[in-house]
């Protein structure tokens, strides 16, 4: 008798253990066939999926959602048919509610991005001003790379430009950091100098302090230099391009620029300049740009033998198309 009501006991245990994985059970199929739908609706093209079947899947999602509010997926899922519904607000309080963070979506769009799959990029750039309204700069940024990326530059820039002038909602510090560079830069290219010089230094001064990020930072000295240099203040330049060089001295434009700017501040330190060219030369052995840069520098200089010897120097390694113009045949 004892041992018969030790299985009654222990059918009735096992007949409660079901029933309480029953809820999530039940949720679990739903949840599936709500996932299903939303991807059958999906099959062509977001942007194309049918308004009935999405709502079908929404439906599903929600039943799924009714029975455990825990199942992160069949969550994720209604966010998905929501905003394809338009109903944007509402897809991003339930993404939320599973845990995703604006990281999540940045990720999703700088994957996209390097990809080349621009359009998709935009997209999740978008959800990321869904879930954070605030992160406005962030999305600009964001955005103004994209369109750099497939080739709109002027579009990005404005873009850029939109999300500097907020200067407010931020990722995190290196977002801005990098965003301030971007533009102190872009002004440099522009011929906006005195702009650049004061874009420069605040993306100077908002350098979170990261060492991988260091070479960036050495960037910004290097415009910075770049632009002081452009106003007339030598002195400025060879600081801050003097620093460009002892940030990253793997940079072979840094130093070139950097010995350059020494050759006009002092052309009696011409020894200095050679070694410094020397140093770019062998960083980038190669590169025909850099040759051509140091020996149009020389001729332009009127120091035609250092340009002579170079010359011969690359076409003793073989370097003769690209070289025509600053190197030619006696």
């Amino acid at each position: 008798m004892r041992q018969k009501w030790k299985l009654v006991a222990l059918a009735g245990l096992l007949s409660l253990g079901a029933l309480l994985r029953a809820p999530a059970l039940l949720s679990s199929g739903l949840g599936n066939v709500g996932l299903a739908a939303l991807s059958q609706a999906m099959a062509t093209h977001p942007h194309t999926a049918s308004a009935e079947a999405v709502a079908k899947a929404e439906r599903w999602l929600k039943q799924a959602l009714a029975w455990d509010g825990a199942n992160r997926g069949a969550r994720l899922g209604l966010g998905w048919a929501l905003t394809l519904q338009g109903r944007d607000m509402e897809a991003a309080a339930q993404w939320r509610a599973a845990g995703m963070t604006a990281l999540d979506f940045v990720a999703q769009g700088d994957h996209a991005r390097r990809a080349g799959s621009y359009e998709e990029a935009m997209e999740w750039y978008q959800r990321v001003g869904l879930l954070e309204p605030r992160l406005q700069s962030t999305v600009l940024y964001l955005q103004c790379l994209t369109h750099e990326a497939s080739g709109n530059g002027d579009l990005g820039l404005m873009y850029l430009q939109e999300a500097i002038s907020l200067d407010r909602g931020w990722l995190d510090p290196e977002t801005r950091f990098l965003a301030w560079r971007l533009w102190g830069a872009s002004l440099y290219r522009q011929h906006r100098q005195a702009e650049a010089e004061s874009a420069l230094w605040k993306a100077i001064a908002v350098y979170p302090g990261e060492e991988q990020l260091q070479p960036t930072l050495s960037d910004a000295y290097r415009f910075l230099g770049l632009s002081q240099r452009n106003q007339g203040n030598l002195k400025g330049a060879l600081e801050s391009l003097a620093t460009s060089v002892r940030l990253n001295p793997e940079n072979p434009w840094a130093r070139i620029q950097f010995g350059q700017t020494l050759y006009w501040h002092d052309a009696g330190r011409a020894s200095e300049v050679e070694r410094e060219f020397s140093v770019a030369l062998n960083l980038e052995p190669g590169d025909i740009r850099i040759w051509e840069s140091v020996i149009r520098f020389w001729r332009q200089n009127g120091e035609t033998g250092r340009a002579d010897s170079l010359c011969l120097e690359a076409r003793e390694r073989g370097f003769v198309s690209g070289l025509e113009e600053v190197c030619p045949s006696r």
